[in-house]
């Protein structure tokens, strides 16, 4: 089994990950954890194919392999992974919503979970402006609905909107088309 967990909200596919990982420990499963930004194919294959002490299961999480710079070693990485057959089991967890062509690199196998920031964080930063005053209050509603919502995105989200109204302010006409 080969499981992408990929997308921008990091709490939600965390979250999910460490579900998996929970389920694993009950299973009494080995837990292999790569970082993909530093691993190299020999250490891949080693942690991949060499046998446990005791015969456990293994689940190997790599994250961030998907969203390593390009370069030789990463592709003979993801080809070393697309060919496996018996394969333990693979969680491979981005911070970064992966396209569909990387993901197809992999062929049929992997199973991929998308976790995106919902639409309405942004509709309620959007409202967040000087002089909105009438709109703001409308948008608390919106902000009452984000309970389902990690509230650290949510407040991490607002202040870094709020630092960007006030660059906005001191950068005036001439700075704005370098900020979004």
């Amino acid at each position: 089994m080969m499981l992408l967990i990929h997308g921008d909200n990091l709490t939600a596919s965390r979250n999910y990950l460490n579900q998996f990982l929970a389920v694993a420990r009950e299973k009494n499963q080995e837990i292999i954890r790569l970082d993909g930004e530093i691993v190299d194919l020999t250490g891949l294959k080693q942690a991949l194919e060499s046998q446990s002490l005791f015969s456990q299961e293994k689940l190997a999480v790599i994250e961030g392999l998907l969203s390593r710079k390009p370069s030789l070693e990463k592709e003979k990485i993801i080809g070393y992974l697309a060919g496996l057959e018996a394969a333990p089991a693979l969680i491979l967890w981005e911070r970064k919503i992966t396209t569909s062509s990387l993901i197809k690199k992999f062929g049929p196998k992997p199973q991929a979970k998308l976790f995106k920031i919902p639409a309405l964080v942004f509709h309620f930063l959007d409202s967040v402006w000087p002089g909105n005053q009438t709109s703001m209050l409308k948008s608390l509603k919106l902000l009452k609905s984000l309970k389902t919502e990690a509230p650290e995105l949510t407040f991490y989200l607002l202040s870094r909107r709020i630092n960007q109204l006030i660059l906005a302010r001191d950068l005036g006409k001439a700075g704005l088309p370098k900020l979004a």
